[in-house]
């Protein structure tokens, strides 16, 4: 298994890739996702996908769509109704400000 490679570069490829397939895994639960079909069942799936797309884009490097993401109001509105609108916003603001830092020279 390529993440217990003593090699660094393996292990940041492996990183990028295994958050690119997380990250497109939960860009399709959030497209699907509408409101009025939420149930418990679903709903700690939703709060993960909600909670961690963002984070899951960046680490895959996946810049622009994760900024697509983050601008689309649907989006916003579908994490807070997940998310709660205090925790989602706050979360959406740290995504923003976590992008913003990011930098060819920081990735």
């Amino acid at each position: 298994l390529y993440l217990f490679s003593s090699k660094p570069e393996q292990k940041d490829i492996t990183k990028i890739e295994w958050n690119g397939l997380l990250a497109d895994r939960y860009k399709i639960i959030t497209d699907e996702f509408v409101l009025e079909s939420a149930n418990d069942m679903n709903n700690r799936t939703m709060c993960a996908a909600f909670l961690t797309l963002p984070s899951h884009m960046m680490n895959a490097l996946q810049l622009n769509e994760v900024f697509g993401i983050l601008v689309n109001g649907e989006f916003f509105k579908k994490r807070l109704s997940i998310l709660g609108v205090e925790d989602g916003t706050r979360r959406h603001i740290n995504n923003i400000e976590t992008l913003h830092r990011l930098t060819p020279r920081n990735i």
